[in-house]
């Protein structure tokens, strides 16, 4: 491989997760990744998303910095698409420092005052119950959320969703609903600084994961394409999970 950047009109956690996968393979493959700012954030069935883009940016430019990433230039080689990443990715990619310096680089502070169990649930927004790959069912939903509140009684458990996620009324967890996406950083920023996150098959969930200092869960059922790579552990922490 050669020195690159990646480029696209997506969704914020989109976006995000090819450069951070970007900056993690061209370490592995001793090449150089360079930064290249947001131009957008576009969710196909949604629209635009801009209203928050330049705080986005800002962000993701002292993201960069802390990683010692440099800004694209006009003569900067630009991954036509970001999925060529994914056949470069294997259980070497999130090993070792590079994944390291990825958790200790984003620059907003923890909005939790206790300890917190996030779960993310992919559901409503862009997809419909069609993308049955993708779709977390009621079921599904509850039966994480249970496991949660079994596992980890005295943390806070905190359901984060862009639609309904049908939690039952006799479980301990609150839940934060956005119909219009929410604020991006704010449940982002809940996802990076949670002591526990589950994730969902998301790209939103799966950067926040990557960012994360902390215990990571994954049920790998839900990740059943070649973008949804991540590190190992985090299917061992689910396994963990339903051992208990």
């Amino acid at each position: 491989m050669k020195d690159f950047t990646t480029s696209r009109q997506d969704g914020f956690g989109a976006q995000l997760n090819a450069m951070l996968v970007g900056f993690l393979v061209a370490r592995q493959y001793g090449c150089e990744y360079f930064y290249t700012p947001m131009a957008c954030l576009k969710l196909l069935k949604v629209g635009y998303q801009n209203k928050q883009l330049d705080r986005v940016n800002n962000v993701l430019a002292h993201t960069m910095r802390n990683l010692g990433v440099k800004h694209a230039t006009g003569g900067t080689y630009i991954l036509p698409r970001p999925e060529n990443l994914y056949p470069h990715c294997n259980e070497e990619t999130f090993r070792g420092s590079s994944v390291m310096d990825l958790k200790y680089a984003w620059p907003l502070s923890s909005p939790h005052g206790r300890k917190t169990v996030v779960i993310h649930v992919r559901r409503g927004g862009d997809i419909d119950p069609s993308h049955e790959h993708r779709w977390q069912s009621r079921k599904f939903v509850n039966d994480i959320v249970r496991r949660c509140t079994d596992r980890y009684p005295f943390h806070k458990i905190k359901v984060l969703c862009w639609g309904d996620p049908e939690i039952d009324r006799n479980l301990r967890c609150t839940v934060d609903i956005s119909n219009d996406g929410g604020d991006i950083l704010d449940h982002f920023n809940q996802m990076v600084h949670a002591n526990v996150l589950v994730v969902a098959h998301s790209s939103f969930s799966l950067s926040a994961g990557l960012l994360n200092k902390n215990t990571v869960i994954c049920p790998p059922s839900i990740l059943r394409t070649k973008s949804a790579h991540h590190p190992k552990v985090w299917d061992d922490n689910w396994n963990l999970l339903c051992d208990q």
